[in-house]
């Protein structure tokens, strides 16, 4: 599950505090096909949007420059810098100074102008920036519905269409239940 939060651009630190008060991590990404969601996402709900926080971190240990997914303290596996990079140098761009923050953009230097794109690439840069973030958490198993969904038991209280769940003794429904059943 993801939750942008967008109302209050906010360092890295603060981006993370506020993620972990709602029961989840900043970002991280696995894979392409993440990536592409995550861009999809932030283009649609959020279009305004140039740079969003990640739980990426650049840091330097035993004289190797490693990039790590913080609140899992692994290194990453995957990564979608922005394919404009000096392609002089292999691999994934060094960090000058370290630590410093994975962020999302999709506003680069490029040719000498500006260039905003319909895509977030990966871009290293200073936490403490001020940027967008999104939130992740896994999802919950909350059961599942079979038939008509009588024998239901699992927590789920919000409808396929968004709108809240009735309970069986809500008034707008009392009189439906009260009907005897046709044979």
């Amino acid at each position: 599950c993801y939750k942008l939060i967008s109302d209050e651009m906010s360092t890295r630190e603060r981006a993370r505090s506020l993620c972990e008060k709602s029961g989840g991590n900043l970002l991280y990404i696995h894979s392409q096909v993440e990536n592409d969601f995550v861009s999809e996402l932030l283009n649609s709900v959020a279009p305004s949007i140039t740079k969003v926080h990640t739980d990426g971190m650049a840091i330097r240990a035993l004289r190797k420059d490693l990039l790590v997914w913080e609140h899992m303290e692994t290194t990453m596996n995957f990564t979608k810098w922005w394919p404009e990079w000096d392609r002089s140098k292999p691999g994934n761009p060094a960090a000058k100074v370290t630590p410093q923050c994975v962020i999302l953009v999709k506003r680069f230097q490029y040719r000498n102008r500006c260039a905003t794109l319909p895509y977030f690439f990966w871009t290293l840069g200073e936490c403490d920036v001020a940027a967008a973030a999104i939130c992740k958490k896994s999802s919950r198993d909350i059961g599942c519905v079979v038939g008509n969904g009588a024998d239901y038991q699992g927590t789920a209280n919000i409808s396929k269409t968004g709108m809240p769940c009735l309970g069986w003794n809500d008034p707008r429904i009392r009189h439906v239940l009260a009907k005897p059943a046709r044979a």
